[in-house]
């Protein structure tokens, strides 16, 4: 048996035992092979959201503080707080006066206010993808790169993403009403 799903080609095989009547039909290892089918996948989904460059939506950061620092030659190990303006599962926005250029890795520090939310800080990594001005500041656009931290903390990462884009959804509607 051949199938095809989403580009990937799946064989199995079968042996057959009917001549034998009272003996169970045995599976055989599998002969699957996958294609590779990510370049489809990302073409498919530009056309599909065209010029939307967001799968999740947006929610504003309230209750949140803000760090930056900056992972390049002329950085410190400091952190430099920033205004946040906006966050989704796959990224977030903010304002700083802080020159960064579009490609620039980052580590962010997010603080919820851990008295409403019960979310503890978190770090997480991530890349500038969008600059425009805002006034004298810049407004910049930074997707999130989980794979900056390598070991168990990023399924914890990703459940507290989770909870965190809950809350200010939550926090969002309520203001909205």
């Amino acid at each position: 048996m051949e199938l095809k799903i989403a580009g990937i080609i799946v064989t199995n095989r079968v042996k057959s035992t009917a001549s034998q009547p009272d003996t169970p039909t045995v599976y055989d290892r599998s002969d699957s092979h996958f294609e590779d089918v990510s370049l489809n996948l990302r073409v498919a989904t530009e056309q599909l959201y065209q010029e939307e460059r967001r799968l999740n939506s947006r929610v504003a950061m309230r209750g949140c503080t803000l760090k930056i620092r900056p992972l390049n030659q002329r950085s410190t190990n400091q952190w430099i707080e920033v205004t946040p303006e906006d966050f989704s599962r796959g990224g977030l926005k903010f304002t700083t006066d802080v020159r960064l250029n579009k490609g620039d890795k980052i580590w962010l520090l997010v603080k919820p206010d851990q008295g409403i939310t019960g979310i503890n800080p978190f770090q997480i990594g991530g890349i500038v993808k969008h600059i425009s001005p805002a006034g004298d500041k810049s407004r910049i656009g930074a997707q999130f790169h989980r794979d900056m931290i390598k070991d168990y903390r990023r399924i914890e990462l990703d459940s507290t993403l989770e909870k965190l884009e809950n809350f200010l959804s939550i926090i969002e509607r309520a203001a909205e009403e």
